[in-house]
């Protein structure tokens, strides 16, 4: 009977310490994978593919004259696209929604370096192509993500790149929030972002 009582105060004790570790995650989360810097002036400016709506912030830095260049992802076609086709309906890419943010902004051809060849698959083959077509004399970058991304991309890149600045600067033209819960779309993000990383530690490519 004791030995009940004592085992019953332990797994009281324990679901109560894992509650406040899951209160803790909840809470801290965006604070957690939230990892930017102020914007300077950099030798590039690096758009990362996924969330369209980057290039507009890519495109306020560059008329701020944070950087000459703007290196913009060529990232694999969504699904949709080739299935949309076949029925006879254009669907534009991300890169070339970005492409026409980038001008609408002010951004000129002549500034813009697209890398990749539309086989970019994750943040890890970027920060791979990044390394074979960025001069050797480029050597801050200042990286244009999701804010939900800063951290994982500031790891990666700082991997695939060394001995470059690593400057990260979040998005501010998306949902964000601090109370994530409460919102569907930031809630969906933060969830697929610790998956995300979380395969990254254990060795995933993606």
């Amino acid at each position: 009977m004791q030995c009940l009582k004592r085992c019953g105060l332990f797994l009281a004790g324990l679901a109560l310490l894992l509650a406040i570790a899951l209160g803790g995650t909840v809470w801290f989360a965006t604070d957690w994978l939230v990892d930017v810097d102020p914007p300077e002036k950099s030798d590039a400016i690096i758009l990362l593919s996924g969330q369209p709506t980057r290039s507009i912030q890519a495109g306020d830095l560059y008329r701020q004259g944070i950087a000459a260049k703007v290196y913009v992802s060529s990232e694999v076609p969504r699904w949709e696209i080739a299935y949309l086709a076949k029925a006879g309906v254009e669907y534009q890419s991300n890169e070339d929604v970005m492409l026409k943010v980038l001008a609408v902004r002010g951004v000129p051809d002549s500034a813009i370096v697209l890398f990749g060849k539309k086989d970019l698959i994750s943040t890890r083959a970027e920060g791979e192509a990044l390394r074979s077509v960025l001069p050797a004399d480029t050597r801050r970058l200042t990286v244009v993500t999701s804010p939900y991304h800063t951290r994982r991309a500031r790891l990666i890149l700082g991997r695939a790149l060394p001995g470059r600045e690593i400057r990260m600067v979040a998005n501010s033209h998306e949902p964000w929030t601090k109370d994530w819960w409460n919102n569907k779309t930031v809630a969906y993000s933060i969830v697929l972002e610790f998956a995300s990383t979380l395969f990254y530690y254990a060795g995933g490519k993606f």
